[in-house]
């Protein structure tokens, strides 16, 4: 009897770890399944963010220019303003403008 016994206990025993193991693996398998779900939405977040970061840089490439392009104009439009200024600054000063009769 006491050899039932003990063997029935020992059965008892590897019956509930295989119940045990069998909800481990149940929750595992959930938390893996959203592991996979997570991992294609980062995948697809990166491959935005690398196109965001391309049009970025491709922008600022584009501003880079645009501000060389102001700056020209912006020293041409100083250069004939200087030059507009002349005549006023000469007959401020009392000197006749180059080039004027009098």
């Amino acid at each position: 009897m006491a050899d039932v016994s003990f063997s029935l206990i020992l059965e008892i025993f590897v019956a509930s770890l295989l119940v045990v193991m069998i909800g481990y693996a149940f929750v595992l398998n959930r938390r893996l399944g959203s592991l996979r779900r997570d991992k294609a939405e980062l995948e697809k977040l990166a491959l935005n963010f690398h196109a965001a970061t391309e049009r970025a840089e491709d922008s600022i490439g584009r501003l880079k220019k645009g501000i060389d392009a102001l700056q020209e104009r912006v020293e041409k439009g100083e250069s004939l303003r200087d030059d507009l200024l002349i005549p006023f600054r000469t007959r401020r000063l009392g000197r006749r403008p180059v080039g004027s009769r009098r």
